[in-house]
């Protein structure tokens, strides 16, 4: 499309205009290369010139700024690469936009971001002989500050490079704690929110302390022993205002306690319309999910296996072994899945799913141990009904026997989500055991591969779940004559779903698993004898 003709005083900056269900990915993976322009709201794309190619597309400003003797090709793959939104090319266009004066575009979207704003009006209530003595100046201090943000009401969630530059160690370490707290009380109220966080890594163990240079509350003694952070427990969150409850006595347990529950504070965000709860002390929230929380709303699989039960009389079954607060098994409900069995081993997840499963209209049954499966347990979101999810509050090591006992108690069992990080292959023998034996069924394998090795390391992964379906059909068939069928295992598509660190891809591998009896072996379509009218 045509372009204004940039002259010596202008600077060409980049427009990106991506699919709805894009949006959010785009604007974090900008955010977390400090190249979002927050001076431009992000809004639907309307040109006239694109409107038949892009459809319904959102337009977002970047502050990406390439040489004019690029093509717009080459600046579209330079950017989308640094930006690991490389798989997506053919479904994100650019636009150069050309801004006169640069110095101006800077000044200008200083003054426009809502973080540095309200920063730049709690730090000019400090005393000026404050800063003159540490040798900083307001604009110096707003030059280095690391502007990313997310509101996740009603807390705002600062990043772990927001106060990260030199300048703002030495303020921070210099003010006293009722300036630091009446800096982030104007800030809070410019976002209007009542508790401020910073972020940080999800640590490898647990049994350390956050670093305390932020002036956060007191913090859990450091003694204790480390041991490895298998809950993904947000130790390192750092509180910086408001009061997010008593810290976990034991983040390797996370086992809440009601006095707990109700004292700590819970925020929630709203992604396909669907709301998610979580108590950000004590749960980890990936936003970076969401295209592959879009892709399960829409994934022919599930629809396939939705339109099926459905046609039978009979639904289906998800199943989600590292269930979390709901990041996935929620799609599955919202895709038309019938019920939705979960594992979980952190206790505040679990809350947070029920909470926002009863949020959503869902009816949510937390199973506590070897508790019956029984007429009593039907509980809903509202009103009366039966639960769509049933959630154990434990490994997901016994989900194979408790699997095998529900098998007439639950509609066929079509997809198992496997959502661990980095590497989910502790689940999968169970994943594929757990499909409906006469239906077959998908598993979706989520794994942290080099950029450079997915291909290589798809086939190994295939070959191994290979390996688990011919060794669970000679179970199967152990007591027979005959040999088992051979099925075989296929390889449907594996998703990109974000950078996990550099040159390594957070991937999904959806895999087809055929059934492993035929329906004449056993009773039903499912090779059981589940009953459609029993309602559990």
């Amino acid at each position: 499309m045509a372009q204004d003709t940039p002259d010596e005083f202008s600077t060409s900056c980049m427009s990106f205009v991506v699919p709805k269900f894009l949006v959010k990915q785009a604007k974090s993976n900008l955010e977390k290369k400090h190249k979002l322009d927050r001076s431009v709201k992000i809004q639907p794309y309307r040109r006239d010139a694109y409107i038949n190619a892009c459809g319904d597309h959102m337009i977002i400003q970047s502050t990406i700024t390439l040489p004019h003797s690029m093509s717009q090709l080459e600046e579209k793959s330079q950017a989308l690469k640094e930006l690991g939104l490389e798989s997506y090319y053919d479904r994100i266009f650019v636009i150069k936009t050309h801004y006169h004066q640069a110095s101006d575009v800077h000044q200008h979207d200083a003054q426009k971001n809502p973080l540095r704003e309200a920063i730049s009006k709690g730090l000019q209530q400090l005393p000026e002989e404050l800063l003159a003595s540490l040798c900083l100046t307001i604009e110096r201090l707003l030059a280095d500050l690391s502007d990313s943000y997310t509101v996740y009401p009603p807390m705002l969630l600062l990043t772990s490079k927001t106060f990260a530059a030199p300048t703002w160690q030495t303020l921070l370490a210099s003010v006293s704690p009722c300036q630091l707290e009446d800096l982030y009380a104007t800030v809070a109220i410019a976002f209007r929110v009542t508790h401020i966080a910073q972020n940080a890594p999800i640590p490898l163990s647990t049994g350390q302390s956050p670093d305390s240079t932020q002036r956060a509350p007191e913090q859990p003694p450091t003694d204790q022993p480390t041991t490895t952070n298998i809950l993904r427990s947000p130790t390192g969150l750092k509180p910086l205002y408001g009061d997010f409850g008593p810290y976990p006595s034991n983040p390797s347990t996370a086992l809440p306690f009601k006095q707990g529950l109700a004292a700590a504070l819970w925020v929630s965000t709203r992604q396909n319309h669907i709301l998610q709860t979580w108590a950000p002390l004590h749960t980890m929230f990936s936003r970076g999910n969401i295209s592959e929380k879009t892709r399960l709303l829409t994934l022919p699989s599930i629809a396939a296996a939705v339109a099926e039960g459905e046609a039978a009389g009979t639904g289906s079954t998800a199943v989600d072994l590292y269930a979390g607060i709901g990041y996935f098994a929620f799609c599955y409900a919202r895709a038309g899945v019938r019920r939705v069995l979960c594992w979980e081993l952190n206790g505040w997840s679990v809350e947070g799913l029920r909470r926002g499963g009863k949020a959503n209209g869902w009816g949510v049954w937390v199973v506590e141990g070897d508790e019956e499966v029984g007429e009593r347990n039907r509980v809903s979101g509202k009103g009366e009904g039966e639960a769509v999810f049933w959630v154990w509050r434990e490994s997901n090591e016994q989900a194979g026997e408790r699997i095998q006992r529900l098998r007439k108690m639950v509609p066929p069992i079509r997809h198992v989500n496997c959502g661990l990080l980095p590497s989910s292959r502790g689940s999968w023998e169970t994943a594929v055991g757990a499909l409906d034996p006469g239906l077959g069924g998908w598993i979706h394998v989520h794994e942290n591969i080099a950029v450079r090795e997915i291909e290589e390391k798809a086939g190994e992964i295939l070959e191994e779940i290979q390996g688990i379906v011919v060794g669970v059909a000679h179970e199967d068939h152990s007591s027979k004559a005959n040999e088992p069928e051979e099925r075989e295992a296929v390889l449907e598509h594996v998703q990109k779903v974000k950078t996990y660190a550099p040159g390594v891809m957070h991937c999904v591998l959806d895999i087809w698993i055929p059934p492993r009896i035929t329906r004449d072996e056993g009773k039903g379509s499912c090779g059981r004898d589940f009953s459609p009218n029993c309602n559990v």
